[in-house]
């Protein structure tokens, strides 16, 4: 059938790897009243389809039926991969488990003949499984938890506060969408990935013209039987009202209390738990309290009844993954750039089931991928996508220099929390210097404008060592970092690494002892200074005599599990491996003899090594 003339139309669908939903899902769109000019399948994390049935596929599309495949990276990115691919006009959304009704696309068509309309989307319908229970049926919030919407039988324009469109049912106006960045993820919800995205893409378009509702607009969703039950449901709602309330979101409630305590008091309840969790979130965007300790605490419990499951030494509290061993610098401190990329590392799947390992064992927990250049591994945005959806905070640790607005995007699109970005000198000729590739200082300025637009500021803090070449220049990181609303800076000291180490140690060890002094002055006068009093005060003791031993501190290694890009598992990088997971889980590897032996030699060392950088703990405190 021939399009109809106007404005081009694209369909973009995202899918795991579904054939048999694909199936029935394109073959709706192959009998609209409006053919669609072009409709891309996007294949997050799967292989194409089989031979055979992509020509069943295609048989009722054609040629408008293109096939894209994605690393694993979640529905937002998948969607995001759609639009940037798109050769419509107006780009529509729907999903692999969801039935276009005949009337679909042409309904959505009707309302872009005003040229002021920026967006459009219609109902989403129930095509349950089973009969759902009586609660779900009388329940608004709980039907809008499983992916469900009707505002009714009229078409009007969506009151962004209050309502917005869902991602399984809307289009918009392909320039609008892709200058935005499409689909941003807004938490971590486990079980479900990023959520969010629908708000904030309807939220943001409308303040570019209309975005309607159009009733005749329909389709039908698929509600498999698991989903409707009580924790799956209540878990959604506080995560989906804490996205919201992070966004800005008001609590509107469109009944009365009475009724909503009657009819859905636990669904409410979670929905009130999840916009008091939201509005932390936005306050600890804004630099406020957080709720993290209530987070530690949670996983602080877990941890200790899953040792106590296990009969196994206590479940570390940290983890690190070294994807990448090669670097794209020269440091003079670090030999990792002499690693050569991609030799026998492990593959992306087995970095994958690791992070499902650790989410299983002890989330909530935090975990680090740091060791080499990360950014020369592609693989690292699948996994950092993967550990949020799981419930584990991911902190990136990066020269910077590969950072631009692709990888921005993308890191923002993964959920990652914490971003730490290396600069050690506010001169270009101070830094460069150090890392010994002349440029690299402007490529770190450039990573964090691209971050910044991505709104990722708040989440990113620069990390600087303290060397001879560069004493005079710390303060004016503090001053960057500060005046460009980043997270905040983290002093490293200079460690006996590298084959050039020695000429950046300072000369004068009282000039380093003075110049961490002005630190300790600008940090009680409230610079955003991240490194806790006592680690900046061993600094001095470290610089008069660095080697002699700090039994005044203890070392995190004993609550950290860390992976080479080989396999091999560690406490210490300083000593042996423990085990290793291209034979064995990370459990096992844990509950190997040698641990025990290995935590207590770690909590009895007071070397200087990584004690006085990643690994400090103040003394006294439990691992």
């Amino acid at each position: 059938m021939a399009a109809l003339k106007g404005p081009l139309l694209s369909v973009v669908i995202p899918t795991s790897g579904r054939w048999p939903l694909v199936r029935e899902c394109l073959a709706a769109l192959a009998e609209q009243s409006r053919f669609p000019d072009e409709v891309l399948l996007v294949c997050d994390g799967t292989d194409e389809p089989p031979a055979g049935l992509a020509a069943g596929l295609a048989a009722g599309l054609g040629e408008c039926l293109r096939v894209l495949r994605l690393e694993r990276g979640g529905i937002a990115r998948a969607r995001n991969a759609g639009i940037a691919q798109a050769a419509g006009d107006i780009v529509a959304f729907t999903d692999d488990d969801a039935l276009a009704s005949e009337g679909w696309l042409a309904a959505l068509e009707d309302c872009f003949r005003n040229p002021g309309v920026a967006g459009a989307g219609g109902p989403v319908l129930p095509l349950w499984e089973t009969p759902p229970p009586g609660w779900i049926a009388a329940s608004r919030r709980a039907r809008g938890c499983l992916g469900l919407l009707d505002l009714g039988a009229e078409r009007r324009r969506i009151d962004p506060e209050a309502d917005f469109l869902v991602g399984s049912n809307c289009a918009f106006r392909k320039p609008l969408v892709a200058a935005g960045s499409g689909f941003r993820g807004v938490l971590a919800c486990p079980g479900v990935g990023v959520c969010g995205e629908d708000f904030e893409l309807s939220r943001r378009i409308a303040r570019a013209g209309p975005v309607l509702y159009e009733p005749a607009a329909a389709v039908r969703h698929r509600i498999p039987a698991g989903r409707m039950r009580w924790l799956p449901i209540l878990q959604r709602a506080f995560y989906y009202e804490a996205a919201r309330t992070r966004l800005g979101g008001a609590l509107r409630p469109k009944r009365s209390l009475a009724d909503i305590a009657r009819r859905e008091s636990l669904v409410s309840a979670a929905v009130v738990c999840g916009h008091v969790y939201g509005r932390l979130l936005r306050g600890r965007d804004r630099r406020a309290p957080s709720a993290g300790p209530l987070r530690q605490l949670a996983g602080r419990v877990r941890r200790r009844y899953t040792a106590f499951l296990d009969r196994s030494e206590p479940v570390p509290r940290f983890f690190k993954l070294e994807m990448a061993a090669a670097c794209n610098l020269r440091c003079f401190h670090c030999d990792q750039w002499s690693q050569a990329p991609g030799s026998g590392g492990l593959p992306l799947e087995r970095w994958l089931s690791l992070v499902d390992e650790i989410a299983d064992w002890a989330a909530p927990c935090h975990l680090t991928i740091s060791c080499g250049e990360p950014a020369l591994e592609p693989g690292i945005f699948p996994v950092i996508s993967a550990a949020q959806r799981r419930g584990v905070t991911v902190t990136l640790v990066s020269n910077g220099t590969l950072i631009d607005e692709a990888c921005a995007a993308r890191l923002r699109e993964s959920g990652l929390r914490n971003m730490v970005v290396s600069l050690d000198g506010y001169r270009p000729e101070t830094h460069d210097r150090g890392r010994g590739v002349s440029g690299t200082h402007a490529r770190v300025l450039r990573a964090l404008d691209c971050l910044a637009r991505e709104g990722l500021q708040a989440r990113t803090q620069l990390q600087a060592i303290v060397a001879g070449h560069n004493l005079d220049e710390l303060a004016g990181l503090v001053r960057l970092a500060a005046g460009s609303d980043l997270a905040g800076i983290r002093f490293q000291a200079l460690l006996p690494r590298g084959t050039r180490w020695r000429e950046l140690w300072p000369q004068d060890a009282e000039r380093a002892v003075l110049a961490i002094d002005g630190l300790m002055s600008l940090q009680a006068s409230g610079s955003p200074i991240l490194n806790p009093p006592g680690q900046i005060e061993a600094m001095k003791a470290y610089y008069r005599r660095p080697d002699a031993g700090f039994p005044g501190l203890a070392c995190r290694c004993a609550a950290t599990c860390a992976v080479d890009h080989q396999g091999g598992v560690f406490l210490c990088r300083a000593m042996a491996p423990v085990g290793d997971v291209r034979r064995n889980s990370l459990r096992e590897a844990w509950r190997a003899e040698e641990v025990g032996r290995r935590m207590a030699a770690v909590r009895a060392c007071h070397k200087s090594c990584i004690l006085l950088n990643c690994h400090y703990q103040a003394s006294g405190a439990k691992c």
